[in-house]
């Protein structure tokens, strides 16, 4: 019978798996294997560990000899040798095909991991995908509609803009302008439809139009929900940035309680500036875009007014391929 090998961390290593498995910007697969291990070190049954954690003993397994070996680095995919993957059409063509086909068993319907998982393809690239095609796997539809920022001057350099006050975000991308495709976000049924309603049969409005519809729309939105949904405005930022380009972000905030420090660390092609209040941010954005225009003042007052119990104000430029044209459910 084998020799049963005993985990025996340093304070250092528990720490750092404590903060890893509560860690929500981090890959789910990655926090998930480090509250794996914590329940071995715990020493709960492995038939507890499996059936909390869905995963075969040979999983855990595998999990716990690789934080022995490598210790918390462990947690983490090596990087892989041989022809990368492709996710091209057909990539997609297979996501949209699983999606009509019964879910795994145990599961009501498939998720991002599930879906990964049978592709043996990253979660990001399934959630691009989904994304593109306007699909929520949470059964949350998310109304879109064009606008465009008729501002005055140099604002064409405004690539997005993320408000959901206390949080601030704008997006600046040099040398190229704003794409002519750029659209509003909400997951607020009410505030969707009003939307809708005003761009009518020429299907888009003006920014600042917009902005003024969706300040009437109270939501309440969990924390973690929040932190999501200003990821994915990010993460599609700069998915639109081409090489060539700058992306500067200006942030309402600091890295720490927005939970940004992992994410800038991966991405540090992309500058960051942090502010304490509005009037210093604008100052900032002056300088970034000068001759904007007169017009532009009004603008910002706007974005410095909206309630802090509106519906989080989601506005970004976004690549042609990306999704077909959304109609109201």
């Amino acid at each position: 019978m084998p020799r049963k090998v005993e985990i025996i961390p340093s304070q250092a290593e528990l720490n750092a798996l404590e903060q890893l498995s509560q860690n929500t910007l981090e890959d789910h697969r990655v926090v998930e294997r480090a509250r794996i291990v914590l329940a071995c070190l715990r020493r709960q049954p492995l038939d507890e560990i499996s059936a909390q954690f869905q995963v075969s003993r040979s999983m855990i397994f595998r999990w716990r000899a690789r934080f022995i070996q490598d210790g918390i680095a462990g947690l983490w995919d090596k990087p892989r040798t041989g022809k990368p993957a492709r996710y091209d059409e057909a990539f997609e063509k297979q996501v949209l095909d699983i999606l009509a086909s019964p879910p795994p068993a145990g599961q009501t319907r498939w998720d991002g991991q599930s879906l990964a998982a049978h592709l043996n393809a990253s979660d990001d690239a399934v959630w691009r995908v989904l994304r593109r095609h306007g699909l929520s796997l949470a059964r949350q539809r998310v109304w879109t509609v064009k606008t465009k920022l008729h501002l005055t001057g140099k604002a064409a350099h405004l690539a997005g803009l993320y408000i959901a006050p206390p949080t601030w975000i704008m997006a600046l991308r040099y040398p190229q302008g704003t794409p002519d495709e750029a659209r509003i976000y909400t997951r607020n049924r009410a505030a969707g439809n009003a939307l809708l309603k005003a761009a009518g049969e020429d299907k888009e409005l003006d920014l600042k139009q917009a902005l003024a519809i969706m300040a009437t729309f109270s939501q309440q939105i969990a924390p973690n929900k929040r932190r999501e949904e200003m990821l994915n405005f990010i993460n599609d930022v700069l998915e639109c940035t081409q090489p060539d380009q700058k992306l500067v972000i200006l942030v309402l905030g600091d890295a720490a309680s927005l939970e940004l420090s992992s994410w800038m660390a991966a991405h540090q092609q992309v500058k960051f500036l942090f502010y304490e209040n509005m009037d210093a941010a604008n100052t900032r954005l002056e300088f970034h875009m000068p001759d904007i225009g007169e017009d532009y003042g009004a603008f910002v007052r706007q974005v410095m007014e909206y309630p802090h119990s509106a519906s989080p104000f989601i506005w970004k430029a976004i690549r042609r391929d990306w999704m077909e044209e959304e109609q109201a459910e």
